[in-house]
């Protein structure tokens, strides 16, 4: 049985802009893969524009020389309904929240907030309870680099400097 799930962002009418991934929905997997990958509202909004997903994955695009399908999924690429499997009327839509949380047979939902950060409920419980998503994983994001700072090519080597 699959591990179904919604994947919504808050928006400013108290509504949700939302599709619904099918399969590997719990915590560990889409949860992470949400929190390492979809984590800023651009990166989700493309996310949200392939509409429904049989699976998320940390990479939106396939290489288009190979199959991507049920069949023949490339690892760690998101399989899309519409894009992917050629499936019509799977894209985002607005929901209330009782319809991602009430009105569902879906065991998670996950809610990118107005603030930006990832919570999540799990469903069919008699109390919904919104938790953010980062601290039930221990989720600590890694820092990004900028061009700025020194880098450092692999463990034990000496600091790159930029131009000094």
């Amino acid at each position: 049985m699959s591990t179904r799930a919604w994947i919504a962002k808050e928006l400013d009418n108290g509504k949700y802009r939302s599709i619904y991934c099918h399969s590997d929905g719990y915590p560990s997997h889409a949860g992470m893969i949400l929190l390492k990958h979809y984590d800023t509202e651009e990166k989700l909004d493309e996310l949200l524009k392939l509409g429904d997903l049989s699976v998320i994955g940390g990479k939106l695009a396939p290489d288009p020389t190979k199959p991507h399908n049920h069949m023949e999924r490339q690892e760690d690429v998101t399989l899309a309904y519409g894009r992917d499997l050629g499936e019509k009327c799977v894209g985002a839509r607005r929901r209330d929240f009782k319809s991602i949380t009430v009105d569902t047979d879906c065991n998670y939902t996950y809610i990118f907030t107005k603030d930006k950060t990832w919570n999540y409920i799990k469903l069919g419980q008699p109390t919904l309870v919104e938790k953010d998503l980062a601290k039930e994983l221990k989720y600590e994001p890694q820092e990004t680099i900028t061009e700025n700072e020194e880098t450092v090519e692999a463990e034990g080597e000496e600091p790159l400097m930029q131009n000094m």
